[in-house]
């Protein structure tokens, strides 16, 4: 009996160690360009990600913002997004702390993982990403600041979720934003310089001048106190802050 049970147990594993796609796709998984051969890929860039929540529950930014639940059937990850949307994208190889995904059927891209977010401190999440989702209409002052609050509110939670599970080598370069975020403290890009994401989000130039006319106001008439002492992501948080505080 005792041997019955140990080859059943045997068995078992040998099946779940050979298929490769067993282990669990939950987790933060940002794009990894250095592992692409193609320049083709020009919707992601090194923060492009698929935040696989453990609950089923998914965000992601492909090219754009989308949130939903997931699934994984075999080959697969299925993608179903709040508006009744499914994409499958399938596994080409699946590792602990590598995913690639075949874009098409002629291109593979690759995804590195890193820690989950918490609830408290979800950079993903739709409340933390309403400036990415681009305008209908011509937007009043006052939803040109709340675009600009919730975006400083992202790169709080952004470095927050740093803070909170150590990310080392944390990219700030690739997200589309009018702030220059640089080793020890930040500054604004020039009108010329604005990504060309960052300028699609508004609903015509027009916006996208005021917008930036609000923020270049607050980094030269107020000042945002830089906390010399603390350690690099919180002197982040304390400045992103303060500039949601600016911006009520």
């Amino acid at each position: 009996m005792k041997r019955r049970r140990l080859l059943l147990l045997w068995i078992m594993f040998s099946l779940t160690a050979c298929n490769p796609f067993e282990k669990d796709l939950s987790g933060t998984w940002f794009y990894s360009p250095a592992e692409q051969r193609s320049k083709n890929d020009s919707l992601l860039t090194a923060t492009s990600f698929l935040h696989l929540k453990s609950n089923g529950s998914y965000e992601s930014d492909l090219g754009h913002y989308d949130n939903g639940t997931w699934v994984q059937e075999g080959e697969e990850l299925v993608l179903t997004n709040t508006k009744g949307r499914t994409r499958r994208l399938r596994i080409q190889e699946q590792g602990r702390q590598e995913l690639k995904l075949f874009a098409n059927e002629n291109r593979v891209v690759a995804f590195d993982k890193y820690p989950a977010a918490s609830a408290n401190n979800n950079p993903f999440s739709p409340d933390n990403n309403r400036w990415r989702l681009p305008a209908t209409h011509a937007e009043t002052d006052a939803e040109l600041r709340a675009r600009l609050y919730n975006h400083c509110r992202f790169w709080e939670t952004y470095f927050a979720w740093a803070l909170e599970t150590e990310v080392d080598g944390l990219n700030v370069r690739s997200t589309p934003t009018p702030i220059k975020i640089y080793g020890n403290g930040f500054g604004l890009k020039k009108y010329e310089e604005l990504p060309t994401a960052w300028r699609q989000y508004f609903y015509d130039t027009t916006d996208c001048r005021k917008a930036d006319r609000m923020i270049k106001d607050i980094f030269r008439k107020r000042n945002i106190k830089w906390p010399e002492k603390e350690v690099t992501y919180k002197k982040f948080i304390s400045a992103f802050q303060q500039l949601q505080e600016q911006l009520k």
